[in-house]
């Protein structure tokens, strides 16, 4: 049986002038500076899920701006002036983020960052020390100081390697503070959420006109449609080149002895640690098992898991006898090109997605260049 569409609800989703499909960083941001700029328009934002289901509100809560044995992973796919590249569009970005939410509104705490190797690691930490001169070098205008310094992990009392990589710049976020203070600021603006809407198909209409269909059969034509899914948006776009990402995250019930504070990263990014009060939040592992985290499915993966729970016994404390209170998956937009992809698809059809595992740092930057792309022709 076909849905029964009212004529009321008809006469409802008539109004809308620009449709954002994603309630998430990017989508939220992107409506933020559109209705600011254009307060006359009607800015909707629509959700399959509340309040957004991707990695907003699942992620580990950390500004992801790089590490070394990071951006030279990078650096060998796409070379390390533009691995460098990435590091500074995610610290730009996040002081982007910071114009509209306050460190304070979103919780930051810059402690600063280790990224530590296990024992029997240590000729991947000395082989790192050949890449850190050029990795400074290229960020030093950013921080007017070296991004990166070799130094001992003795201060952790960890059992890692003796020698790892400190960065001052590194903290830790919020996450559920970040996007209340974010959805306050749309809704204050005028911006109207619609979550619960699936969008099922984008279609063109004329030239610079679509049809945004749900799959309970609402039909809503407007000028402008920004799809801002990232790793769902092939569902929507199937052009574009993202593969899903899960990633797995859990946290501990309270720890005693805890031996540091702050956050440390591991296997070239692939492990992200975090001190959270008396517990450890721990997530990554995505290496251990690539081929079954490629989904959508926010679900466990125990042999990750499993993983995340023995570093946590083998590395990071001495405690052995804690359990796991919160388990969960987030889901990331990624390809073998790291960087995002802002761009207009077709007249009045724009997508800011594949935000490569670091939504946090980047969605500011992604959205403002979303929004700019928009303003240009429309506004």
């Amino acid at each position: 049986m076909s849905h029964q569409i009212s004529y009321w609800e008809k006469a409802f989703y008539d109004q809308a002038d620009i449709v954002i499909v994603g309630a998430g960083l990017v989508g939220i941001q992107s409506a933020i500076a559109l209705k600011a700029a254009m307060p006359k328009r009607k800015v909707w934002i629509f959700d399959k899920s509340a309040p957004g289901e991707g990695a907003n509100l699942r992620n580990a809560g950390f500004a992801c701006f790089g590490n070394i044995g990071e951006i030279a992973d990078d650096a060998k796919r796409m070379g390390m002036d533009e691995a460098i590249a990435l590091y500074r569009k995610r610290f730009e970005g996040f002081q982007k983020l910071k114009e509209t939410v306050s460190e304070g509104q979103m919780g930051f705490e810059q402690s600063g960052g280790f990224e530590v190797f296990r024992k029997g690691q240590e000729a991947e930490y000395e082989g790192l020390l050949n890449e850190i001169d050029q990795i400074n070098e290229g960020l030093f205008d950013l921080h007017q100081k070296n991004t990166f310094l070799p130094k001992p992990t003795a201060r952790l009392k960890i059992n890692s390697a003796e020698n790892g990589f400190y960065t001052p710049f590194e903290g830790t976020v919020q996450t559920h503070l970040l996007m209340h203070a974010l959805r306050n600021k749309a809704q204050s603006l005028g911006v109207e959420f619609y979550e619960g809407f699936e969008v099922e198909a984008i279609e063109p209409v004329s030239l610079d006109r679509h049809l945004v269909k749900s799959v309970k059969g609402h039909s809503i034509e407007c000028r402008v449609v920004l799809v801002c899914t990232n790793a769902w948006a092939n569902d929507l776009l199937d052009t574009e080149d993202i593969k899903p990402a899960r990633g797995q995250v859990i946290v501990t019930s309270p720890i005693a002895t805890i031996p540091w504070r702050g956050l440390i990263h591991c296997d070239k990014g692939y492990i992200y640690a975090r001190t959270l009060g008396t517990r450890i939040l721990i997530g990554g592992g995505r290496n251990v098992d690539f081929k079954n985290e490629e989904t959508t499915v926010q679900k466990s993966n125990e042999k990750i898991t499993d993983y995340l729970q023995e570093f946590i016994k083998d590395v990071l404390t001495d405690e052995q006898d804690f359990s796991v209170d919160y388990e969960w998956a987030g889901i990331m937009g990624m390809s073998e090109s790291r960087a995002p992809i802002v761009k207009e698809v077709s007249g009045g059809l724009y997508c800011g997605i594949r935000l490569g595992g670091m939504g946090l740092a980047l969605s500011a930057e992604v959205a403002n260049q979303l929004s700019e792309l928009v303003l240009e022709k429309y506004h």
